[in-house]
């Protein structure tokens, strides 16, 4: 009776392993795969339940519309928008230094002073010949005019009349020559009060107080950093597409990774010594954060289009020399020809092919076949949850399990119970 007992038991485990692989084969899974406690392979991400366990896993976005620009990219450096260098008037000792590296001056401000004793002492002799000059300049001009009345009335002759119009003229020469020359010594005592012709920024001093200043070294070097120019050289394809006014990005690492906003200012009609044509834009330096000699990278704007649909030109695939996206059509993957506009780079405007709305696959579709059903992960960045299943629990048989009397104590684990010996 214990032998048939437990001859029983192992013919109800085996028929329930058997009905629970039937019932696994019906419902669309593999057995295996219910019998570890999974779901069936393929369910995991995909779209409607409808993929098969085959079905290429893809992502998807949908189309809407975006701007787009494409540029041109150069370097160059940042340099002053002018720079003077300022020079010394004369020979001449250095009496004072008003100005320091790093400092801010005014068109008209005194950097430094040379010393005026000589000029002085040129001035005062030069004014008393002036004086001198004067009174004889007074005394011709009385003689001439004089001797003019008599020379009316036949007194005198033409000859003697000359004479004394020569001798007014001269003295009138030279009165003016120490005139001149008195204005010249005015002029260079001004000048040695030496101040600089623009607004900037001391970058440069050469000069100390007690030593001599040369005429033929720059004392000073001021820029005007109020605005920056960074000068690059554009190819003979891009030149025409560069207008006066057209704007530009320009980006220096060293200070930020944010572009500023320039504007081109020059545009050359002619090459330079290595073939290229000068470009210059003007960059606002209110703030004086930029300095000359920064580098820069200078995005120049080719075209520009808003409200227009972009994509990432990864999603176009070239399937027969044609540019094609693939649209899905529920979990159908649909060959698309496309035509692109603009292009950036990393993005390309599509004039024809899709509609906003659309969904394309931006992730996979370098190997998917026009019709081919697609396992979708995601759609716009977000994961796409697979349908739920419902599992067996742990020790319950499967509905529609064939009935029958189960060993006292459950099923055995493991291989079938070996048969008692001897019986």
């Amino acid at each position: 009776m214990k032998k048939k007992l437990i001859l029983g038991g192992i013919c109800v485990a085996i028929i329930a392993v058997v009905a629970f692989r039937i019932y696994s084969s019906t419902s669309g899974g593999s057995g295996d795969a219910m019998m570890a406690g999974g779901p069936p392979s393929g369910m995991s991400g995909g779209m409607g339940g409808g993929a098969s366990s085959s079905s290429r896993a893809v992502e998807a976005m949908t189309i809407g519309t975006d701007e787009i620009s494409s540029t041109f990219l150069y370097s160059g450096t940042a340099a002053p928008s002018s720079q003077v260098s300022i020079m010394a008037a004369g020979s001449a000792e250095v009496t004072a230094v008003y100005a320091e590296v790093g400092d801010t001056v005014t068109k008209g401000q005194v950097l430094f002073t040379l010393d005026t004793t000589d000029l002085y002492n040129s001035l005062k002799t030069t004014q008393a010949s002036y004086e001198v000059s004067q009174l004889a300049c007074d005394n011709a001009e009385l003689t001439y005019q004089n001797n003019l009345i008599l020379y009316t009335e036949g007194a005198i002759s033409k000859t003697e009349m000359d004479q004394y119009e020569y001798q007014y003229k001269s003295a009138a020469a030279n009165l003016n020559s120490l005139q001149v020359q008195l204005s010249v010594l005015n002029s260079s005592i001004a000048d040695y009060s030496v101040k600089s012709t623009i607004n900037g920024v001391i970058t440069d001093r050469n000069i100390e107080v007690g030593a001599t200043a040369s005429m033929s070294s720059a004392a000073f070097t001021v820029m005007d950093l109020s605005t920056i120019k960074i000068e690059v050289g554009v190819s003979e394809q891009a030149i025409n597409t560069i207008q006066i006014g057209d704007g530009a990005e320009v980006t220096i690492t060293s200070l930020s990774y944010e572009p500023f906003i320039g504007e081109v200012v020059t545009a050359s009609s002619g090459t330079n010594s290595s073939g290229t044509y000068d470009v210059i834009i003007a960059l606002d330096n209110a703030d004086a954060k930029i300095k000359s000699g920064m580098l820069a990278s200078v995005s120049l704007i080719k075209e520009y289009v808003t409200e227009t649909i972009v994509i990432p030109t990864s999603a176009i695939v070239t399937k027969d020399s044609v540019d094609c996206v693939f649209v899905l059509d529920g979990i159908t993957a649909v060959q698309t020809p496309i035509v692109a506009g603009v292009e950036s780079g990393e993005y390309s405007e599509i004039v024809s092919g899709l509609s906003i709305g659309d969904v394309m696959v931006n992730v996979g579709q370098s190997y998917l076949s026009d019709g081919e059903t697609v396992n979708l992960l995601s759609l716009d960045g977000e994961d796409v949850e697979a349908p739920e299943m419902e599992m067996p629990l742990e020790g319950e048989m499967p509905e529609g399990m064939p009935e029958g009397e189960m060993p006292e104590g459950g099923a055995p684990e493991g291989a079938a119970p070996e048969a008692e010996k001897g019986e």
